[in-house]
């Protein structure tokens, strides 16, 4: 495993034009047939002796130990953070991620609201509809939404439905 990730290189594409190539200093490339096994083992082959919270993202491996100093300074800990736009709570419940949705959501509604006084025809509505709003209240639900107590789900149905 140790060669695989030996002198890896990566680039991106954008259309038929590549960027330089660039030596990543962490990580486990992701794609690849022995990305997952790699994952497992750099985080299994942790040793520590004080607890630790980890967590991978997009090829970054990061690890919270619990008081941390950096430069003499201590790192604070907190009760909610952001990845990858889901905003996850200490107790693990969505309460904060539904209610950022909720209000990032409204402010788009009433943008809505202004496009038909307007005049804007339905079907424009309904596309702008799809475009800004249903991604906001939709983004990696399959993660969130399946456990979502029912008046948070329906804090979110009284946005979709307009009121």
């Amino acid at each position: 495993m140790a060669t695989f990730l030996l002198d890896r290189a990566q680039r991106v594409k954008i259309g038929n034009e590549y960027s330089h190539s660039g030596h990543p200093n962490g990580g486990v490339p992701q794609g690849t047939l022995s990305g997952p096994k790699c994952f497992l083992v750099y985080i299994n082959d942790l040793r520590t002796t004080v607890p630790i919270i980890s967590f991978a993202q997009d090829g970054n491996f990061r690890s919270t130990i619990l008081n941390i100093k950096i430069d003499g300074r201590h790192i604070a800990q907190v009760c909610h953070a952001k990845q990858l736009g889901v905003t996850i709570y200490q107790d693990l419940t969505w309460n904060k991620h539904v209610d950022n949705i909720v209000k990032k959501a409204g402010k788009r509604l009433y943008m809505l609201y202004q496009l038909k006084r307007a005049g804007i025809t339905q079907k424009d509505l309904v596309s702008v509809y799809v475009s800004v709003m249903r991604p906001v209240l939709e983004y990696a639900c399959p993660v969130w939404h399946t456990n979502l107590p029912q008046y948070l789900s329906d804090n979110i149905e009284v946005i979709q439905k307009g009121h």
